[in-house]
């Protein structure tokens, strides 16, 4: 079994960020979306545990970052992307696609600021929200348990 937690737009705000590490506990690896890049340097800092980080549309100075990863855990191929370049404000459908083409069984992005959960072109998409910025409710970040082919995810407002 791997915990996965899931982190996008900090934007900065290292505060809502450390809480959102600090509030998820034991996780076998932290992915951050994007916006802010950097940010993910500073999570490497607080915990002894792989973090990997996609760049965001704020983030365009940093050239030698990626603009997606894709990675196998337990029997899922994932897709991690920020998904300003799949147009994720205006529909999930590009980036889905985009996520089957490179063989992903679960497509996670950020961009939207939304919390975001649905199966679409037979791949599983996840946005976790921001922890800094929302567009929806809350600050939030999310935790993804794989188990085998077993997949589960649940989101976590931040106060």
């Amino acid at each position: 079994m791997t915990k996965i937690g899931l982190v996008s737009d900090s934007h900065g705000d290292l505060n809502k960020l450390q809480e959102a590490i600090n509030q998820m506990g034991d996780v076998d690896l932290i992915i951050h979306m994007g916006d802010y890049i950097s940010d993910a340097d500073e999570i490497r800092t607080w915990v002894n545990i792989p973090v990997m980080a996609v760049k965001g549309n704020m983030d365009s100075y940093e050239q030698n970052r990626p603009d997606f990863i894709k990675t196998n855990v337990e029997d899922f191929t994932l897709y991690i992307a920020h998904g300003n370049r799949e147009n994720v404000k205006w529909g999930k459908e590009e980036f889905a696609q985009k996520a089957k083409m490179n063989g992903a069984d679960i497509g996670i992005f950020g961009h939207t600021h939304k919390k975001h959960l649905e199966k679409l072109n037979s791949v599983i998409l996840i946005n976790p929200g921001s922890v800094s910025l929302p567009s929806d409710d809350s600050k939030s970040y999310a935790i993804l348990t794989l188990d085998g082919k077993d997949l589960d995810c649940e989101f976590y407002k931040l106060d």
